[in-house]
């Protein structure tokens, strides 16, 4: 990964999350699924555009928030952790005046409150002017628990 100041967020990010409920610990542990036997083979190549295959490269992706989100620790904890194993960096697209997760130093870009083909146009420029790899929403993101 780049050794940038503007990447260096998610481990600092990462210690500053926390969940307000103690883990169960104490809980009979679940049985881990079975592996799936596919080989190296026959698994499609990931996509270049998003799993940049040199250590300098790094990739965008853009999280759409259009809601106020019900839990942004959360979802700052799990893309946090993406961009730390991946080198994949979020970038927050927001109408919304305040998502939750800028205390987290996240790079969050402002749309138009109303939506409607300037919002689009704006969400356009910004995914090209960012090489946003893709664009999720986040309450895709954050569902994955």
């Amino acid at each position: 990964m780049v050794d940038d100041a503007r990447h260096a967020m998610p481990l600092s990010t990462l210690a500053r999350l926390s969940p307000l409920t103690p883990l169960a610990l104490d809980l009979p542990a679940r049985a881990a699924p079975p592996v799936p036997e596919v080989s190296a083979a026959g698994r499609p190549a990931p996509s270049a555009a998003l799993w940049p295959s040199d250590e300098e490269d790094v990739s965008f992706i853009g999280i759409r928030v259009t809601a106020p989100l019900a839990n942004p620790v959360a979802l700052a904890r799990r893309l946090a952790a993406a961009q730390d194993e991946r080198g994949v960096i979020p970038v927050i697209l927001s109408a919304l005046p305040v998502t939750g997760l800028e205390a987290f130093g996240f790079r969050v870009e402002r749309l138009p409150a109303a939506p409607g083909p300037e919002r689009d146009r704006c969400e356009a420029e910004l995914s090209r002017f960012w090489s946003l790899a893709l664009v999720v929403e986040a309450r895709d993101a954050a569902d994955f628990d």
